[in-house]
């Protein structure tokens, strides 16, 4: 029985990963509404749990700490979209960080005007703040796996496990643990962006 529930999760991992869809993760903010763009994103973080690490109205940056969740095991995170999330972070250990960017709206023939420029020759800088027209907002979503190397599974007590010590790994500061970035998570971003969306409309 075990072996069919197991099977039967498993193709259903399968089919709900294949099934998911994405939303656009770029919120267009009207003239005007950076100030109520701003905080309804700030919102839509906390309530999903995150702990906000980065908090610049004038540079148009949100961020947030990284955030790790053990998908079916802990069904009151809500980042995860879609079983097959539910389950690539029950069976790692996966964590995420969200950074919400705002800038001002592109201009037909006129580049986009960024608050921090990567060279001389870019946009001066911008104090969101001040600017009357409208804003574009994306939000990025990045997920990491933290590995252990190392760790040797005791098969009859996993309390009784061991660690063989890479003293390579040790000096570049990987040891016990350290993170490798995966790929971004659009769908998730897409639903933070969907909740700054309704959050402006409804005010």
């Amino acid at each position: 029985m075990r072996g069919l529930f197991a099977g039967g999760l498993i193709l259903g991992v399968v089919a709900a990963g294949g099934c998911s869809s994405t939303q656009s993760k770029e919120v267009q903010i009207p003239e005007g509404q950076y100030p109520q763009a701003f905080e309804a994103a700030r919102e839509s973080l906390r309530e999903m749990r995150f702990r906000l690490d980065r908090v610049d109205a004038a540079s148009g940056v949100i961020a947030t700490s990284a955030k790790s969740s053990a998908g079916l095991a802990t069904p009151w995170d809500g980042e995860q979209s879609g079983i097959d999330q539910e389950w690539e972070d029950f069976i790692n250990h996966q964590r995420r960080t969200v950074r919400i960017t705002f800038e001002p709206a592109q201009i037909a023939g006129e580049p986009p005007a960024r608050r921090e420029p990567g060279s001389a020759k870019s946009v001066p800088l911008v104090d969101l703040r001040d600017v009357t027209g409208p804003v574009l907002a994306t939000v990025d979503v990045t997920v990491e796996r933290i590995q252990r190397p190392g760790w040797q599974v005791n098969t009859k007590s996993v309390n009784q496990s061991t660690f063989t010590r890479d003293p390579v790994l040790s000096s570049k500061g990987m040891f016990p643990t350290y993170s490798v970035e995966l790929e971004p998570d659009d769908r998730l971003a897409g639903r933070i962006a969907e909740s700054i969306r309704r959050k402006l409309e409804g005010q």
